[in-house]
């Protein structure tokens, strides 16, 4: 990269609302053009008005980027207390936490625009470790052995990283679940699989399954299953 292209993208361009609100607004009405919002012309001014305009009359945006915000700094601050190493991609978003509400390069265009998704994953992950079994796997519990097993379903989520089983697309859903030990199962499934709205329906109360459970220890040290060659009874 030259050095001028370098300036450029280095340069912290400011908007009149907090752009955490935007990526909110954005997220909602599943937009995705962040670079055209974010960036107009040349000069990197301001971004489109009229998502700016929007998200200004609607508060709800700002609170939600405000919570984020809070949730965020927070978190990052008090792991920063307690000697704990932040990744990379954590001492980043810290970082432009940090700067002026508003403020923000092109860099941190990416991080912007998945704040909105990755907030609501790891408030819902946060709640299910602290209201569901999260104790330490016993050598009693299954793993690896076909089983018949209650599961009821507590919440879904979006996510866009890792995957368990399948192949690794854009987004897909997470779908969590307790059993009677109340111990956790993350189901994963794709957006566009055809039988999704019936499998919504199915799971509206306690259903059984017959499956493998495997068991996994996620980020944060959470525990809990997910399950090979499965099928609802």
């Amino acid at each position: 990269m030259s050095l001028p292209e370098a300036l450029i993208e280095a340069r912290v361009r400011k908007l009149e609302v907090d752009p955490i609100a935007v990526a909110c607004y954005m997220h909602d009405h599943h937009l995705t053009n962040y670079t055209d919002v974010f960036t107009t012309d040349a000069f990197y001014s301001v971004g489109d008005p009229t998502v700016i305009t929007l998200v200004t009359h609607k508060p709800r945006y700002l609170k939600w980027a405000s919570n984020i915000r809070e949730y965020y700094g927070k978190k990052f601050m008090m792991m920063k207390l307690q000697n704990s190493q932040l990744t990379k991609y954590r001492e980043e978003l810290f970082s432009y936490l940090n700067m002026p509400v508003g403020n923000y390069t092109y860099d941190h265009i990416g991080m912007i625009a998945a704040l909105p998704r990755m907030f609501t994953e790891d408030t819902i992950l946060e709640d299910l470790r602290e209201s569901f079994n999260n104790d330490p796997w016993t050598d009693a519990e299954n793993h690896g052995k076909s089983a018949k097993i209650d599961l009821t379903f507590i919440d879904s989520h979006v996510k866009k990283a890792y995957r368990h089983h399948g192949k690794a697309k854009s987004e897909w859903m997470c779908y969590w679940c307790h059993d009677e030990n109340d111990r956790l199962y993350m189901i994963e499934f794709d957006f566009d699989n055809p039988f999704r709205n019936f499998w919504l329906q199915t799971i509206e109360h306690t259903f059984r399954i017959e499956g493998t459970p495997i068991k996994h220890e996620g980020k944060d040290f959470m525990r809990y299953y997910t399950l090979v060659d499965w099928q609802i009874l």
